[in-house]
This record gives structure tokens, sequence and C-alpha cells, in this order.
């Protein structure tokens, strides 16, 4: 059983931006996976596309209103929750070439591991202020894993938009920008990786 006395101080209650986050997950990713497992393309898009920007929208108001460590994995977490199984049921339903199919595959186990490395952190670092400082910097995410995460976000975008005006520049765009997002996944996995062994 976790320590939950020991852990208390980044199991913080929900704050607005937390709530923003688990919001935007319910309110628009949830149907727009609906809409996209209908074929209805551009209603998936649009829903899509403010359930991403509302990424900004909570990190935002989490600088405004003291980030916490929940509130970093929580935001982390969300991302991966909306980009995994878009990319997973875009590919199933053929909106992306065959041929991708191994970099969805590869983003997705980057995603898996990044999750469970901050998961780890989250739950198993030592709370001491120097730690804890650390712990933070590594559960939150960085430039790399942002820029991986609207990367993503803008190729199942523009798939879908593809799918429903079969308008080719928007199969090229999501082709690019998903090369972008394995780039960046890389980075981001390596400099996690480095960051977790240079502190065991």
């Amino acid at each position: 059983l976790l320590p939950i006395r020991r852990y208390a101080p980044a199991l913080k209650p929900l704050t607005t931006a937390n709530a923003v986050t688990v919001g935007r997950l319910c309110v628009f990713f949830v149907p727009s996976i609906v809409f996209l497992s209908l074929d209805w393309y551009l209603t998936a898009a649009v829903l899509f596309s403010i359930a991403s920007a509302l990424d900004l929208v909570d990190g935002w108001i989490a600088r405004w209103d003291s980030p916490t460590l929940l509130g970093a994995w929580l935001d982390s977490t969300a991302d991966k929750l909306m980009t995994i199984p878009t990319l997973l049921i875009a590919g199933g339903l053929g909106l992306y070439h065959a041929a991708m199919w191994p970099i969805i595959i590869l983003l997705v186990s980057v995603d898996v591991i990044n999750l469970g490395i901050n998961t780890r952190n989250l739950f198993w670092s030592q709370h001491d202020h120097s730690s804890a400082t650390g712990q933070e910097n590594d559960v939150k995410a960085r430039k790399a894993g942002k820029i991986k995460m609207w990367a993503i976000a803008l190729s199942l975008i523009s798939i879908m938009l593809y799918a429903a005006t079969d308008n080719i520049t928007f199969a090229a765009f999501a082709i690019f920008a998903l090369c972008v997002a394995l780039y960046c996944a890389w980075r981001s996995l390596k400099g996690k990786a480095k960051r977790l062994f240079n502190r065991a």
C-alpha cells in the first residue's frame, strides 16, 4: 500500500487549473472520439481542437494560481490520454496510410514510457525541499514534450480535416507533424531518462 501521508504534499485537492484539465477531457475530448468513430470527421476535428486549445488555458491558470505537482502530472497525463487513443483510432480507421503505423506505435510506446516515469516521480520521490523541486521539474511537461503534444494534435486535426474534405494538403501536413512529434518524443524521453538515472 502507498504511504498516503508521505505523498500528501503532491496529492493536493483539485485546483481550478486541474478542473479545467479534467473538464477538457470529459466535455470535449470524449465526444470527439465518439464522433470520430462515427465518421463525423469535421465535428470530431472541431471538438478535438477545442480540447487541445484548453491545454493553454489550464497552463495559464496554473501559472497564475500557483502550480502543484499533481497539476503538472495531471496536465501531462491528460495530453497523453488525448493523443494515444486518438492516434490508434485514426490509424485503425485507415485515416493514416499503413506506412505510418510504425511511427504511431513508436509515439504511443514513448508516451506510455513517459507516463510511467512521470507517475513514478509523482509517487516515489522523496518529498524534501530539494528533491521536490527536481521531481516537479521531471513531472511537468518540458519544451520538447509540449511541442510533441501539439505536433500530434495538429497532425490528428489535419488528418480529420483531410478525411472530411479530401484536401491532400491536410494529409501531407499530418504526416509532417507526426514526424516532428516522433523527433520531439525521442528528445523528451532521452532527457527524462538521463535525469532519472543521474539521480539514481
